[in-house]
């Protein structure tokens, strides 16, 4: 797939034509990366206090980091199908919220205020990092399970 390396100009336009044509998960993680860095670029050259620079780079990290646990757990929460996630599903939802992120690129790089767009940075990050916490604690429980069974097993010897 042609997609742009991050040095080139990245153009919310040409940002959302590429996640339509991800093919795979690896491709979506590569549409979000690039975002990623040219939203960076975007927030570093707006005409904000560096408070709210700061906060947006900061929700702008949370936000990738929560994908690449996504990514690393994709296996095991489609195999479990943790809150109903097929692998269309989890790609789906990855995909909806890359596009909330390049519509908030596309009001920064156009320039409007930076500022209208923090909170909604920060309300991916939550909703990234919950569904994270949720999966760490579904997969506890799940762990909890198979010892009690081992030691009902190992009991019964």
């Amino acid at each position: 797939m042609g997609f742009q390396s991050s040095g080139d100009e990245l153009t919310p336009e040409r940002a959302l034509e590429q996640l339509g044509q991800a093919t795979s998960k690896e491709d979506v993680l590569h549409v979000l990366h690039n975002v990623i860095l040219h939203f960076i670029q975007a927030v570093l050259k707006a005409k904000a206090d560096d408070e709210t620079k700061a906060k947006a780079v900061f929700y702008l990290g949370l936000i990738e980091d929560s994908f690449l646990v996504l990514n690393s757990a994709f296996y095991t929460i489609t195999k479990f199908r943790f809150h109903g996630f097929t692998e269309e599903r989890l790609r789906s939802f990855m995909i909806t919220h890359i596009a909330a992120l390049i519509r908030m690129y596309a009001h920064v790089k156009y320039g409007n205020p930076l500022e209208d767009v923090v909170d909604g940075l920060e309300y991916v990050a939550t909703i990234m990092r919950a569904l994270i916490d949720e999966y760490n604690m579904f997969v506890g429980s799940k762990i909890d399970e198979l010892l009690n069974e081992l030691e009902s097993i190992t009991a019964k010897e």
